[in-house]
């Protein structure tokens, strides 16, 4: 998972950049919301940017299994960022509801951060952290081609945090 592997992101950038008066733009970011986020999701193949999208929604985030590649803990941090970019356009275009459960979601990246490594992890879908552990190991069934260290700094919306 990468930031720029939605749309969401950069609809929220053209937003932001007083691009919304654009009737186009309004419409994109409209179908952004209902479409992509408020919906669930169909079966898509495991590299697709949306995969888990159920899990997510349904649990918060989404869940680490030993053996299977699933990028869990990459997948939570980025859909909520997503969740933050889309909270931020709903406000722009006068979307107060959709606003607000965005903004809500977009804190499921404390879902997985673990206070006793300090690390963001994968979770199992009973609710404990994955094991076994180690921030500097590269496991695609937690991250995407990275760790726990890199991915330390992917709240980019809750900085403070």
């Amino acid at each position: 998972m990468w930031p720029l592997a939605s749309c969401e992101n950069l609809v929220h950038d053209c937003v932001q950049f007083r691009a919304r008066d654009c009737r186009c733009l309004r419409k994109r970011a409209s179908a952004v919301l209902t479409r992509n986020w408020l919906t669930r999701r169909c079966a898509t193949p495991p590299w697709h940017p949306r995969n888990h999208q159920d899990e997510y929604q349904s649990l918060g985030y989404v869940p680490a299994a030993t053996g299977q590649r699933n990028e869990a803990t990459s997948r939570t941090l980025e859909f909520a960022y997503d969740d933050w970019c889309i909270a931020q356009m709903a406000q722009a275009l006068g979307k107060t509801q959709d606003a607000k459960l965005f903004a809500e979601r977009s804190q499921n990246y404390r879902k997985v951060f673990d206070q006793d490594t300090k690390s963001f992890r994968g979770k199992t879908v009973a609710g404990p952290f994955h094991e076994p552990f180690d921030p500097k190991a590269a496991s695609f069934e937690d991250y995407t081609e990275a760790n726990a260290w890199q991915y330390t700094f992917a709240v980019m919306h809750d900085v403070p945090a």
